[in-house]
Formats: structure tokens, C-alpha cells, sequence
């Protein structure tokens, strides 16, 4: 079962796949269990608690934050960003 929310995600180049929780926690035929999203999500909400709360309109900004700081750990942060820029603008 699919949430509507979740139902347009394919149009963005999302693969989107689903368990029936009523059946089994890990589909057995696709291997897809919603392990790893939870986790993430209880990650990023322990972040924001952190911060004692982030505003609505700024929860892609936090997101993005959080996972750029997940992908590029200390002491190279800097570093990474500022080779991401290279990148993006071919410099």
C-alpha cells in the first residue's frame, strides 16, 4: 500500500517501493525494508531537536545541511564544499 504522497515520486527519477507491514517486514521476492529511512529520519529529527526546532520553510534547507555534513565529515568539510563548487561551475 502507497500513500498518495508517494505517488509521484517515479516522475522525479525516484524508484519507489513498498512493504506490507501486515505480511512481513522485508519483502523476501525485492529484499525492500524500511530500516534504513527510519533510521535516517530519526537522525535528522535528533539534529533538529539540537537546534531546538527547525521552521517549515526552511526544512529543505536543514535537510540538505545534514545530509551534506553526513557525506562530508569533518576536518574536510571546507574542502569538500569548496571542490563541489569547482565542480558545479567547471572552474
Amino acid at each position: 500500500m502507497s500513500g498518495g504522497a508517494y505517488n509521484t515520486l517515479n516522475e522525479y527519477s525516484y524508484m519507489h517501493q513498498t512493504v506490507n507491514h501486515r505480511q512481513h517486514f522485508v519483502d523476501p521476492a525485492t529484499g525492500v525494508h524500511t530500516n534504513n529511512i527510519e533510521s535516517r529520519w530519526a537522525a535528522y529529527k535528533a539534529s533538529f531537536k539540537r537546534r531546538n526546532g527547525v521552521m517549515g520553510t526552511q526544512l529543505p534547507t536543514y535537510l540538505d545541511e545534514y545530509t551534506w555534513r553526513c557525506r562530508h565529515p569533518k576536518p574536510n568539510t571546507f574542502r569538500a564544499m569548496l571542490a563541489a563548487i569547482r565542480a558545479q561551475y567547471r572552474l
